[in-house]
């Protein structure tokens, strides 16, 4: 096709292919819908501009190497690619967040076994309500996330898949059971984290109730906050000790299942 010129205001005179602007625009429609839900980038922390502008960066060294592909025989098949790319980029960010979201799922549950759940405030980087073990276990999982390099891996993920999922449609293979299967591994994760705190509260509510039904006149309500709230607090070094370790197999099955759902939508 003949090349596109493109002459701003100031002075400076862009030229290529339309096969090359298409096939950028194609590109960055996938890492757009990534970033816009894969943790860390998600929620409020960067902004849409900044999204924007590195998605736009990201998708100038790719384009290049796949513009020889971006022919399309009518307008459905172009919009048929649109719809590919924005939901292979959201699928790989939904995996990603998927299995990121066990670490604030293991605070969430600390909150609701010592009744933290009660001070709940609205988290404005996720714009949702969140207790205080459930957001001190976010910030500290993105700040290992970052520490790791793992936002790196993340991105290395989905730049790969435009070596295995080419820029034409196929048809989709069996991403939706690798999905359930990862919602497994999310709450067997959250589990894993928050386990040896809320085995200590469940034990703690079992023994307040023998306590209520050996001495009916005590006021078991008034007794039980404080004694869980000490327990909590006490005990929650031993969840931030097992974060270093959940979030680095984290983003390990991260990598291996981005390279499967590649695999996948490649056909």
């Amino acid at each position: 096709m003949t090349a596109a010129t493109l002459a701003p205001a100031a002075g400076v005179t862009l030229s290529g292919s339309y096969e090359l602007l298409l096939t950028y625009l194609l590109v960055m429609a996938r890492l757009m819908a990534f970033l816009v839900i894969a943790p860390p980038f998600s929620g409020r922390m960067l902004s849409m501009k900044v999204k924007g502008a590195l998605a736009a960066a990201l998708a100038l060294p790719i384009a290049p190497a796949l513009a020889s592909e971006a022919r399309f025989a009518d307008m459905y098949a172009l919009a048929w690619a649109v719809v590919y790319h924005i939901g292979t980029g959201a699928v790989l960010g939904f995996l990603a967040m998927m299995l990121f979201a066990a670490v604030q799922t293991a605070g969430d549950l600390i909150d609701l076994f010592s009744m933290f759940t009660m001070s709940q405030l609205l988290d404005p980087f996720s714009n949702t309500q969140s207790g205080v073990f459930g957001r001190i276990q976010r910030l500290i999982g993105t700040t290992l996330l970052f520490a790791s390099g793992g936002h790196l891996v993340m991105l290395q993920g989905v730049l790969r898949s435009f070596q295995v999922a080419p820029l034409h449609a196929p048809a989709l293979g069996e991403t939706a059971q690798l999905l359930v299967r990862d919602l497994g591994v999310y709450v067997v994760a959250a589990l894993e984290i928050c386990g040896p705190i809320v085995a200590v509260l469940v034990l703690a509510d079992i023994s307040l109730g023998l306590v209520s039904r050996a001495v009916p006149s005590l006021n078991i309500f008034q007794l039980a906050f404080p004694v869980k709230t000490v327990l909590t607090v006490a005990l929650a070094s031993i969840s931030v000790s097992l974060l270093p370790a959940a979030v680095s197999l984290l983003v390990d099955r991260i990598q291996t299942d981005m390279g499967v759902v590649n695999r996948l939508l490649g056909g």
